[in-house]
């Protein structure tokens, strides 16, 4: 049963890793954008925050 859990888990994890790294590899500009666009959006939470 343990076994059958872990070799699951470890192949979800090979296939998300592979489409991260097709991704990446095929659409860098996109990735780039989306991740600036994540980081503006994080800047402009944090900054609302009233401590």
């Amino acid at each position: 049963m343990l076994a059958t859990v872990l070799s699951a888990a470890q192949t979800g994890i090979q296939r998300h890793l592979h489409w991260i790294y097709r991704i990446t590899t095929k659409r860098p500009a996109a990735v780039c954008a989306i991740c600036c666009l994540v980081f503006a959006l994080s800047c402009l939470a944090i900054a609302r925050i009233e401590f």
